[in-house]
């Protein structure tokens, strides 16, 4: 296929605590650090089967359950590292932001789990209306079929994008009070940042959220990142770096934030500042030196709205997938999915029919465009 033309990335809102906004995100921080009892009945699988029917037929489900799915997602999630490889055949899935009907589409074309493994990039949350089932339904799979369902952590799974775009809301208009969100904000620390996709036969795929970092030359570096329910962003840009030692939140933040720059040629420096990020913009060359570093064949990125839902950047070595198709009121927004082979070869799908409603009224569309052999 044709490669698109690169667009302007979608900016996100500028953080803007106010000091009582700031001083409750304090608190909600340290309560989900109180907030971590176990749950005295462990969850069936038929109890997680009905758990996942109740979503799909558009039923909240009760506080007491979500506690108990939230426990069982921690004990599959502890049981990888922040990092790790999975064999492909896998199916790539970028940012939903709570389009629940976009999920149920992409499940329908690429199959269901376990036959199908799957790779989510993270930002499952705000956003969009129906964050609690987008997210509650891909924790269920993921007790339900642990080794086939792998969830990136997005720049949304943090508590302070939370209180500004939406989800912290949408918990707090359901259920009447904030422990429903205190509860799901302790998988967050659980969530890996970095899966690579190893074929066996070729160089291994990077899968990732957003981008990398100055101090992330090599994936061992990973385990030093601390595992937190918030993202340290603030002053982010000014220095990777504090008194000479490196500051693996801000490792964090970039993996979560940063951005391909879009310029090439030169002048273009090799990190630079983004006015719309808390990160930095990443030379084609620094894409080219981390992979090399890394013996990786391409990076597969999601974070930011592409209107196609594929874009190629860098001279092809990063794919940027966006799958909710819904997302917002742009008619002319497309979703993505990836699939890639267990040979490495990647082959792209676009979902372009718009759905009403939401995971009350679930409607699916006509097969998506698949639009050939990378």
């Amino acid at each position: 296929p044709q490669t698109p033309n690169p667009k302007p990335q979608t900016p996100e809102r500028a953080l803007n605590l106010s000091e009582g906004a700031g001083s409750r995100l304090i608190f909600l921080i340290k309560m989900i650090s109180k907030n971590r009892k176990p749950i005295d009945k462990n969850l069936t699988k038929e109890d997680l089967v009905a758990f996942a029917q109740r979503l799909q037929a558009g039923l909240y489900p009760t506080e007491r359950a979500i506690q108990q799915l939230v426990q069982c997602s921690i004990e599959a999630l502890q049981k990888r590292l922040i990092y790790y490889d999975v064999s492909p055949p896998v199916v790539v899935v970028g940012s939903l932001h709570g389009c629940f009907e976009d999920l149920m589409q992409i499940f329908k074309w690429a199959g269901d789990p376990p036959l199908v493994q799957y790779v989510f990039l993270g930002n499952y949350v705000d956003k969009g209306s129906h964050s609690l089932f987008v997210f509650l339904y891909l924790l269920c799979l993921k007790c339900l079929y642990p080794a086939d369902i792998h969830l990136l952590r997005g720049a949304h799974e943090s508590v302070s994008m939370n209180k500004i775009f939406g989800f912290f809301d949408e918990c707090l208009a359901e259920y009447a009070s904030d422990k429903v969100y205190l509860s799901i904000c302790q998988v967050y620390p659980y969530l890996p940042v970095i899966v690579r996709i190893d074929p066996k036969t070729d160089l291994k795929i990077l899968c990732v959220h957003s981008g990398i970092s100055p101090i992330l030359d090599h994936l061992s570096t990973l385990f030093k990142i601390p595992r937190t329910p918030d993202v340290k962003i603030e002053s982010k840009v000014k220095s990777a770096f504090s008194n000479g030692q490196q500051d693996y939140d801000s490792m964090l933040a970039d993996i979560l934030w940063a951005d391909p720059n879009p310029k090439t040629g030169e002048g273009v420096l090799p990190w630079d500042f983004s006015e719309n990020s808390f990160s930095y913009m990443f030379s084609e060359e620094k894409t080219k030196q981390f992979l090399v570093n890394n013996k990786l064949k391409l990076m597969i990125r999601g974070h930011d709205l592409v209107p196609e839902g594929i874009l190629y950047q860098h001279n092809r070595m990063i794919i940027t997938v966006f799958s909710a198709v819904n997302f917002g009121n742009d008619p002319k927004n497309f979703g993505g999915f990836l699939m890639i082979n267990e040979h490495g070869e990647i082959e792209q799908f676009i979902l372009k029919e718009k759905i009403k409603g939401g995971p009350r009224e679930p409607k699916l569309s006509d097969d998506p465009i698949a639009d050939g052999i990378i």
